[in-house]
C-alpha cells in the first residue's frame, strides 16, 4: 500500500460523521424547527431590491427586456401584507406632510415673493404697456 493510498483512506474515514452527529440528526428528526420570519418593511424590501435585484434589472433593460419588467409590475398580484404596507406607507406620508404644513415648515409665502420679484423684474426689462 503506498503512502497515498493510506492518507486517503484517512481522509475519508475523517468525513464520517462523529457519534454526537448521528445522536443529534436521529434526536432531531422527531423535532420541529420554526423560524420566526423577519416583519417587512418599505426599507427592508428597497434595501433588498439594490443589493440584490437591480445588477439583475440593469441587464434586463440592457437587452430590452425592461418593457416585459414593467408590464409585469403593472399585472402583479400583492398579498394582502404588501396591501397594508402601501395603505401604511401613504398614511404616513400623508400625515408627516400635514404636519409639516400645519407647523409652518414650509414656507410658500418665500417662493411666492421670489416669483412675484422675477415677473416684475420681466415685465420692467419687458417694457409692457400695461
Amino acid at each position: 500500500m503506498s503512502k497515498g493510498t493510506h492518507v486517503r483512506e484517512r481522509y475519508i474515514e475523517s468525513l464520517k460523521p462523529m457519534p454526537a452527529w448521528s445522536l443529534l440528526t436521529s434526536l432531531g428528526q422527531s423535532m420541529k424547527f420554526v423560524r420566526e420570519p423577519k416583519e417587512q418593511s418599505v426599507d427592508s424590501i428597497l434595501s433588498w431590491i439594490m443589493k440584490y435585484v437591480v445588477p439583475s434589472l440593469e441587464v434586463l433593460k440592457k437587452t430590452g427586456h425592461w418593457h416585459e419588467v414593467i408590464e409585469a409590475m403593472d399585472k402583479a398580484n400583492l398579498s394582502p401584507e404588501q396591501e397594508k404596507l402601501i395603505k401604511a406607507n401613504l398614511v404616513n406620508a400623508i400625515t408627516n406632510s400635514k404636519a409639516n404644513l400645519e407647523h409652518g415648515n414650509l414656507n410658500f409665502d418665500k417662493q411666492q415673493r421670489k416669483y412675484v420679484e422675477e415677473t416684475e423684474e420681466f415685465e420692467k426689462k419687458a417694457n409692457l404697456p400695461f
